[in-house]
Order: structure tokens, then C-alpha cells, then sequence
């Protein structure tokens, strides 16, 4: 649990590993005790460490956050792979992805990259929006839109076929199942808002106790956010 609700873990499922400071951020724990049950969870492998290189890696991080399932958040896994420095750590988390999942460059990558994501940019595929600029009201608009539209294609359909179906019982039909739909895809964004706002919370606390503050707390911030709305309403908290 800890490893999972660091500010620093990537989109990869991999975090700094610091038996130290996680042995702060949990009353009774010691560092040796945190290595020991982070031992217990490489035995059962759950995680790898590499301790020359700091880090520990989730494996089932990717599988189960849902990370596969948005084509942004895809891109931002890719990027976050070339900020991977050890070598174990990147052929796990390779073979770890499902059969058939199309990598974003030719080759699985041997060395990790200079400047991390920027340099990782350069072997990706042609860039989708990002991640940052769809905010919460501008997709819900867009919902609403596709609503719409696929209500009026239903009434062209209808129009189309005549007498073959009962008009007003379709529809209806039709229009619960889209409201039942949209209905769950406005869930399941709320809960993914819920856990960037509660990673977001915990990288400003982390930035607070590095003696962050003020305009300097802000602009770090938004930085390793890479999200000035997101930032500012965790400030603004």
C-alpha cells in the first residue's frame, strides 16, 4: 500500500524504492521491517527491487489501474518506461503487458533514455491530446454530444424502417440503454478524478515536508503534475 500511494510511482507501476522514508510514513515500522515484508512481497512476486538502481516495481499495477484502457494514459505509460533505469525492472514490465499489444517503438529498449520522458517522445507514436487538456467539464460536454448524435441516428433508423418496429417502444428502449451507459462511463471518470486528486494531495504533502512552499510549491508542482488545473485546485484545497 505504501509503494501504491507514493507521489512518485509511474504510470509503469514502478516508484523509488526508500525503506527509510516509508519506515517514516508508517507508525511502529523500521527500516528493516519494511525490507523485510518488501522481501516477503518479491518471494511471492508481487514486486521486483533493484537496489542498485532504487527502484521496485508493481507488477500488476498496469493489469489492474486501468492504464490500458486509455489510449492517454497508454502514452504516458510508454513515456514513464524510458524513465525505467534498471534493466530487470524494464524486461518485466515487457513481458508483463498482454500478447499482442503494439510497442511504441521497434525494438524493446536496452538503455534506459537521457532526460527520461522527452527523449522517450521521440520514439512514440504520433502524439494523442494530452492527458492535462481534457478536463472533467469538457469531456462530460462531449458526452453529452455523442448522446445526441446517436440519439438522432436512432430516430433516422427509425424513420427509415417505418412501420416494422413500434416507434415510440424502441426508442425509448434505445435511449435508457444510452443513459444507463453514459451514466456509468461519468462514474467511472468521477473515480478516476478521485484518485489523480488523492495521488495530487500526497505529491503536495511529499513537495511540503522537501521544504517546498509558496510560488516554488506551485510551479514544482505543477510540473510533476503536468496538470495546472489539477495542481491549482490541490492548492487551493
Amino acid at each position: 500500500m505504501l509503494a501504491l500511494t507514493q507521489p512518485g510511482l509511474t504510470m509503469c507501476g514502478v516508484v523509488s524504492y526508500t525503506p527509510k522514508r516509508w519506515a517514516r510514513l508508517s507508525a511502529g515500522l523500521t527500516p528493516k521491517a519494511v525490507e523485510k515484508a518488501v522481501e516477503e512481497l518479491v518471494a511471492s512476486r508481487y514486486v521486483i527491487v533493484d537496489r542498485d538502481t532504487e527502484e521496485l516495481f508493481v507488477r500488476s499495477f498496469v493489469k489492474n489501474d486501468g492504464v490500458l484502457r486509455s489510449p492517454n494514459l497508454e502514452t504516458s505509460m510508454w513515456r514513464a518506461y524510458g524513465d525505467i533505469i534498471s534493466p530487470a525492472i524494464r524486461e518485466a514490465f515487457l513481458k508483463g503487458l498482454p500478447e499482442g499489444l503494439r510497442k511504441p517503438f521497434p525494438e524493446p529498449l536496452t538503455e534506459p533514455h537521457v532526460n527520461g520522458s522527452r527523449a522517450c517522445a521521440d520514439v512514440l507514436r504520433p502524439p494523442l491530446p494530452n492527458p492535462s487538456s481534457v478536463l472533467p467539464a469538457k469531456a462530460d460536454d462531449e458526452d453529452e454530444t455523442l448522446h445526441r448524435e446517436a440519439l438522432k441516428r436512432l430516430e433516422q433508423r427509425e424513420r427509415e424502417v417505418g412501420p416494422v418496429r413500434n416507434r415510440d417502444g424502441w426508442l425509448k428502449r434505445a435511449e435508457r440503454n444510452l443513459h444507463a451507459e453514459l451514466a456509468a462511463r461519468r462514474d467511472a471518470d468521477e473515480r478516476r478524478r478521485d484518485a489523480r486528486r488523492h495521488r495530487a494531495a500526497l505529491m503536495r504533502a511529499d513537495l511540503e515536508e522537501s521544504g517546498y512552499e509558496g510560488e516554488e510549491l506551485a510551479k514544482e508542482l505543477r510540473f510533476r503534475l503536468g496538470d495546472v488545473r489539477l495542481a491549482d485546485e490541490v492548492l487551493a484545497s
